[in-house]
């Protein structure tokens, strides 16, 4: 009898080394992008952050996915977007859709952890203004603060 693989925990502080993402057509962020993740499945939150060249802090806001494959929505600086996630194996695929701004987008994203917990990678095909882009975005944990 087979194990059932295994769903990876998300949970962590991730911060992304802009030296092994590739960005296609938009380009590398002008400063860190940090998530923070807590993950409990089926429900996923992330915090995103983004910060300028002069380390000033940008929140896209709590983002709350559930993994069932159901829809569910959420707002990102305002713009309300639709959204599915579901597992296909280990690796977590997340769709989602509407409006940013004035420009219809669509993004999937597929979240993998390395086997030695250390690693997010997410690979995200974009399509909407611009054209179609494909993005590796690699995120590595920063330790645990102590109090």
């Amino acid at each position: 009898m087979g194990l059932a693989q295994q769903k990876p925990d998300f949970t962590g502080v991730w911060k992304m080394n802009l030296d092994k993402s590739t960005f296609d057509k938009q380009g590398p962020p002008p400063g860190p992008v940090v998530l923070t993740v807590e993950h409990k499945d089926p429900v996923l939150t992330e915090k995103v952050t983004h910060y300028t060249a002069d380390q000033k802090a940008q929140e896209m806001g709590a983002l709350k996915y559930v993994t069932d494959g159901s829809e569910g929505s959420n707002a990102v600086m305002g713009n309300p977007l639709k959204y599915t996630a579901k597992w296909t194996g280990s690796t977590l695929v997340v769709e989602t859709w509407g409006k940013f701004g004035q420009n219809e987008m669509r993004l999937t994203d597929k979240w993998s952890l390395s086997d030695d917990g250390k690693t997010v990678t997410i690979l995200r095909h974009y399509e909407g203004n611009g054209g179609p882009q494909d993005q590796k975005l690699l995120f590595e944990k920063r330790p645990a603060k102590s109090n």
